[in-house]
């Protein structure tokens, strides 16, 4: 039975961003803390963590530059909302709690340029520290896999 909640609930969070630079290694990092008023009826997680860890140098000068590196993200364990599809809804459910998993993808991008070629590696940590890759209940983020792309936008000065 669909039914919205009759009280207001307050969601109070805080984010931290801090980019760190030493000499070619960048660290970005991204930390967001929340809490819900009401977790029975709009459950989060308590914490969110993306982290991009990642050397960059210029190969040819002013031409060529690259980003080797890892980009990761991670939840704490919370009772995320189910999907049904055939309603078109979002849902609470309290069967299992997905996240306290980390999600981890490897990159390689190569700028010249305006244009980008990017190879990655996405889900390379699949199956440890366990197995639970759910960004909804019962719906899994992508499978490992290599990716290989170019973003080049097109556009005048």
């Amino acid at each position: 039975i669909v039914q919205q909640h009759p009280e207001k609930i307050n969601v109070m969070s805080a984010y931290l961003q801090k980019d760190l630079k030493a000499w070619l290694f960048h660290f970005d990092n991204q930390v967001l803390f929340q809490l819900s008023s009401n977790n029975d009826v709009l459950p989060l997680p308590l914490v969110a963590l993306h982290l991009r860890y990642y050397i960059e140098y210029e190969l040819v000068k002013k031409v060529l530059t690259v980003q080797v590196g890892a980009d990761g993200t991670f939840t704490t364990a919370y009772y995320a909302p189910a999907y049904n599809p055939a309603t078109g809804q979002f849902h609470n459910q309290n069967f299992e709690k997905v996240g306290n998993c980390p999600y981890i993808d490897i990159f390689a991008n190569f700028q010249w340029k305006q244009a980008t070629l990017f190879f990655k590696f996405t889900n390379a940590n699949q199956g440890w520290p366990n197995g639970d890759y759910f960004s909804a209940y019962h719906y899994i983020k992508p499978r490992r896999a290599f990716k290989v792309g170019i973003y080049w936008p097109f556009f005048v000065k």
